[in-house]
């Protein structure tokens, strides 16, 4: 999942960084293992994707609830 930004927000930038990993000053690129690090507990999963969902907008398209519910049973399959 590839998420582009417009302009700079230096605490969206930092939020974006613990999801993510940066490919160019504009991209980031998350994965599995991207959004994972640093989440040892479903609460942890949990958080992440609330501050994903603040920094990216609440009416994301279908994928990322797809990937949402694929990261959640990653933590507890």
């Amino acid at each position: 999942m590839i998420i582009k930004t417009i302009g700079s927000d230096k605490v969206n930038e930092y939020l974006l960084k613990e999801a993510a990993d940066q490919v160019r000053p504009d991209r980031y690129h998350v994965s599995y293992a991207s959004f994972l690090k640093n989440c040892h507990t479903l609460d942890d999963v949990e958080t992440k994707i609330t501050m994903l969902k603040d920094v990216l907008g609440k009416n994301l398209p279908s994928v990322w609830n797809t990937f949402f519910s694929s990261v959640k049973q990653r933590m507890h399959p």
